[in-house]
């Protein structure tokens, strides 16, 4: 259940972003709705009254010659804005059948209205789908892209990982081998560079200064002069 609703407010979100997205062209339909409200229902309304008389209640009735029957029934489109509401139920194909054309004037602003209703309907389904696919399409390569990322990070810090490893097992193998060639070193009575410089004493092969160096110290010194002291 948690899955599906994190799967559904995620959808919701997508949505959202798409109808931001798409608003100039929503705001472009409500323009195109009101215009037609006002066209068609200013025409249903004159053509329907066209067969209609008014009566002593100031209602719009159907003539005689409108036939049975409607003849002598008030219409349902009264006034524009009753009109108004006929094509707004209309257009949006809702269709609740409260009103509907007697005359054939006014079935044929029907008709023309619902063809009409038709473009109007498709129109922000598919500029809704279009936006709603790419902020989609957006959305899954920027999570990709973060996955990739992820990924790489998660990579260099595995090799970083190994890679320290690598370096304390060398150093704690060799540790055993330079303690050993130090106490060699000592057994002879020299000293390394760095217990020399700590003295103040400066190494020399001829004995003129500090210790002197045999042939044995010089080739153990020259192999542990970089080597830290521990």
């Amino acid at each position: 259940r948690l899955v599906k609703v994190g799967t559904l407010s995620r959808t919701v979100v997508v949505l959202a972003q798409a109808m931001a997205n798409a608003a100039g062209g929503i705001a472009l339909l409500a323009a195109i709705l009101l215009l037609e409200m006002v066209v068609f229902g200013t025409l249903i309304f004159y053509m329907e009254t066209s067969r209609c008389i008014l009566d002593d209640n100031n209602e719009w009735v159907y003539k005689d010659s409108v036939g049975f029957p409607f003849a002598g029934q008030p219409t349902f489109y009264q006034n524009i804005p009753d009109s108004m509401w006929w094509t707004i139920v209309t257009v949006s194909t809702v269709g609740y059948g409260d009103a509907f054309p007697v005359v054939w004037p006014g079935r044929f602003v029907a008709i023309f209205t619902m063809i009409t209703a038709l473009a109007t309907v498709a129109f922000p389904i598919t500029l809704i789908s279009n936006e709603f696919n790419s902020t989609m399409e957006r959305l899954q390569q920027q999570e990709r892209a973060a996955a990739r990322e992820k990924r790489r990070l998660e990579s260099l810090e595995r090799r970083r990982s190994i890679s320290s490893a690598l370096r304390r097992g060398v150093s704690k193998a060799t540790e055993p081998l330079s303690l050993t060639l130090k106490r060699a070193v000592r057994s002879v009575g020299l000293s390394t560079p760095k217990e020399a410089t700590a003295r103040g004493e400066t190494p020399s092969a001829n004995g003129d200064e500090g210790e002197a160096f045999s042939p044995i110290g010089q080739m153990m010194l020259k192999n542990h002069v970089n080597e830290p002291s521990t």
